[in-house]
């Protein structure tokens, strides 16, 4: 019995970290792998970068998504700072870089690496505005201070822009600004550091925020809230086989509320995936912008009444979604095209909407 399958095309993974390199100017492309890799599987775009690409150090957000990552091949970057003693320990034990953002996170991986008789490589977290982690700019006393813990190892320096997607670029050059001016005192006392700013919407906008490395996530996956004109390849696709076809007259309602009506005698193919699997699937909705406020409700208003932005392949031809979608079912419009029951529609879906129970696949083609 067939089924929903989400497949991902590591060639296109590879394309994407391809236009990070050359956009980064040759500089290290540290890939960011937070949330099982945005979705598509960290272990395995780890591995494929680091065998098609010799990438030997990638980023995540937290200790937990760490550990699948383990390798002799490469290094981790974690940049949330250790919470506790049992953390900073994993970190050491496991030459982890880890963050630090205060005396307090840089003395628990200190005492783990003096307990293992190691020396603990880390990165200093600045807060430059966004308010999570991070020394405060002005604690330069506080970042110096992290020369008294002899067991430590400080390699890199890094923030987070919280505004990088935002047509008013101000905003992250003044963090940029901020961030050098405290750079320069560190590298002062400490020597040359990686010091890195560039997420995703950064690197593909603005050489100037290319430091010694840069850091995309979305991207790989060919995804970002704005491209600024760059050539993306998404890189998944949801592929659910058509488990029947029907013959309806014009005027038949299809699906809940009874708000949409085929406007002609019309061969409507169902497939078992819905929202439920991740179709129509959105993050939360972001409301920092006017436009994004207005695009929210202007589709809210289109769904209401019926209509649909979907539009899957089947047998290389267009078939839009009719109606609303369901949690478990989705309708096509298939009158002009040659098909049965079996064959493949295809959706092009962002790798964090599908649902985790979808079996993955991989291809490279």
């Amino acid at each position: 019995m067939q089924q929903n399958t989400y497949v991902i095309n590591l060639k296109d993974v590879i394309k994407n970290y391809d236009l990070a390199l050359s956009l980064a100017g040759g500089k290290p492309v540290i890939p960011m792998l937070k949330a099982d890799g945005y979705g598509m599987g960290a272990k395995t775009l780890a591995e494929t970068l680091n065998q098609k690409r010799g990438v030997k150090l990638f980023a995540v957000s937290q200790f937990s998504e760490a550990a699948p990552l383990l390798s002799d091949d490469y290094n981790i970057l974690v940049l949330t700072p250790p919470a506790d003693s049992d953390e900073a320990h994993f970190a050491v034990q496991n030459s982890i870089i880890a963050a630090v953002d205060s005396i307090d996170s840089a003395g628990l991986l200190n005492a783990a690496a003096v307990g293992l008789s190691k020396t603990a490589k880390v990165h200093i977290a600045v807060d430059t505005g966004f308010g999570r982690y991070g020394f405060v700019p002005d604690d330069i006393e506080g970042m110096l201070g992290l020369k008294a813990l002899t067991a430590l190892k400080v390699t890199g320096a890094y923030t987070h822009l919280f505004a990088a997607f935002d047509k008013d670029i101000n905003k992250s050059l003044l963090q940029l600004k901020i961030f050098k001016s405290v750079t320069d005192k560190l590298e002062a006392q400490f020597g040359p550091l990686t010091k890195h700013i560039a997420n995703t919407c950064a690197l593909l906008r603005d050489s100037r925020f290319v430091l010694d490395a840069v850091r995309p996530g979305s991207l790989l996956c060919g995804r970002a809230p704005v491209t600024f004109g760059q050539p993306l390849s998404p890189v998944g696709t949801l592929c659910c086989p058509i488990t029947e076809i029907r013959s309806l007259p014009r005027g038949h309602n299809i699906g809940y509320g009874g708000i949409f009506k085929l406007k002609r005698d019309s061969r409507v193919a169902v497939i078992n995936a819905g929202s439920a699997d991740g179709i129509l699937r959105k993050k939360d909705y972001d409301t920092f912008r006017l436009i994004d406020i207005a695009r929210y409700g202007y589709n809210v208003l289109k769904l209401l009444g019926g209509g649909s932005r979907l539009r899957f392949e089947v047998n290389s031809k267009s078939a839009p979604a009719l109606g609303r979608i369901a949690l478990t079912n989705t309708m096509l419009d298939v009158t002009d095209i040659d098909c049965k029951v079996g064959d493949i529609a295809k959706l092009k879906l962002s790798p964090l909407t599908v649902d985790g129970g979808v079996k993955r696949e991989y291809v490279y083609e």
